[in-house]
């Protein structure tokens, strides 16, 4: 009956990050830039060409040839060589035109303190030198998604106030050297809570932005490619295989993105009857394809790659909100590890805390989990601190100024 009430508690907690009151709103001075839609469906794919729809059962694939082998760019640090470019993809966690460079400190843009919004931005970098002050986003921001590739950050969507209600938004920025983030420009819709990641193109990275909750809480399925250089958005035919949000993606190389879990309705599992899932998807130029099912449905979790002692590349899912055996929502201290040569999942080393909403990204060559809401007893409290994996979970030196949770979480980029 404790542990019931408990759950009760939590998921009260859990539901009222839904009604958050209007106690952060600050006027948006930002003018209206160069807000170009494109939308163009006549090439459905995120890697480059067409891709057919078919959803058949993901074969068992060897990711790491290429990261085990010279090759021909001279990539370091696993970085993958794209003969058309003669150009580095790198391994999560490295940067530099050779994959030379390990990534050491990480930007965290708006989010969560206590129920307030946030619009500050945060050079989180331990014991590191700073070389950059991060300006303040436009607008406050929570649940936005955000890729940095080399030293341009991009951060879309996410959801802020307007009119004393929680509304998710259509705009992106960019930051690139300067003392402010771009001008906006939209998206094709707006979207909270979507997962993003960041592919190659012939010349430059992308990033595609994926599924998220609209204006009007409908949990979406589609897909759009962000231009970083041309600063546009474009909404593809491609669409999951089921509308999603509160789901995390990882790009395992230059080809194949993988999508975890989420919530197929109720603002990604805060509100509502939660429906949330446990299917895997692999896309590829085939198509998606399944890949395993987690052993926790799970929303609002965070995911990345992660080496294994075999020195394979695997996924790591780790928190987030499910379900409790009575139906209540709980924060989830597991974590579930992919294997992409046998297409399973495993259990790994539980998290020192039950926690949701936190970032995490290889810096160094090894995951890190910062920030995040974590269970404590019946009340949810902010993390302002990290945690790295190396087999197991650790405390870190990286710590930001104050605690705060579903922030964009990213490599701060090359100049800083």
């Amino acid at each position: 009956k404790i542990a019931s009430n408990t759950n009760e508690k939590v998921t009260n907690n859990i539901e009222n990050l839904a009604n958050l009151k209007d106690t952060s709103m600050e006027k948006n001075t930002a003018k209206p830039g160069n807000q170009i839609k494109d939308n163009d469906s006549r090439n459905d794919s995120v890697h480059g060409d067409n891709v057919s729809r078919g959803n058949e059962k993901a074969q068992a694939q060897n990711f790491n040839n290429f990261s085990n082998q010279p090759n021909a760019c001279d990539c370091k640090h696993g970085g993958e060589c794209l003969l058309a470019s003669k150009t580095c993809y790198c391994s999560h966690g490295f940067t530099g035109v050779k994959c030379q460079k390990r990534i050491r400190k990480v930007l965290v843009v708006g989010g969560l303190r206590d129920v307030q919004i946030r619009l500050d931005s945060e050079l989180v970098g331990g014991l590191e030198v700073r070389r950059c002050s991060p300006p303040p986003y436009p607008r406050p921001i929570i649940a936005a998604t955000g890729q940095t590739s080399e030293d341009t950050v991009v951060v879309c969507g996410g959801a802020t106030q307007i009119g004393g209600k929680l509304t998710p938004t259509d705009k992106c920025h960019i930051w690139k050297k300067s003392n402010t983030w771009s001008p906006p420009f939209a998206m094709s819709a707006s979207r909270a809570w979507a997962a993003s990641v960041l592919t190659p193109t012939a010349s430059q990275h992308q990033m595609v932005v994926i599924g998220g909750v609209d204006q009007n809480n409908v949990t979406l399925d589609t897909i759009e490619v962000i231009d970083i250089k041309a600063r546009k958005s474009i909404k593809i035919g491609l669409t999951l295989p089921t509308p999603l949000a509160g789901h995390c993606a990882v790009q395992l190389n230059s080809s194949h993105t993988f999508v975890a879990g989420g919530a197929v309705n109720g603002l990604a599992g805060f509100s509502g009857p939660a429906n949330f899932s446990n299917k895997c998807w692999l896309l590829s130029e085939k198509g998606w394809t399944e890949a395993g099912r987690l052993a926790q449905a799970r929303s609002i979790h965070s995911c990345t790659t992660v080496v294994s002692r075999a020195g394979e590349v695997e996924v790591m899912a780790v928190g987030g909100i499910g379900l409790s055996n009575v139906g209540t929502r709980m924060v989830l201290d597991s974590v579930e590890i992919y294997n992409i040569g046998t297409g399973k999942w495993r259990k790994g080393p539980k998290l020192p805390l039950a926690e949701f909403g936190a970032g995490l990204l290889v810096l160094a060559g090894q995951p890190m989990l910062i920030g995040g809401r974590y269970q404590d007893e019946d009340q949810l409290r902010q993390s302002d601190s990290s945690f790295m994996y190396q087999n197991s979970w650790r405390s870190s030196t990286l710590k930001m100024r104050n605690p705060r949770d579903l922030a964009v979480t990213v490599a701060a980029p090359a100049f800083c």
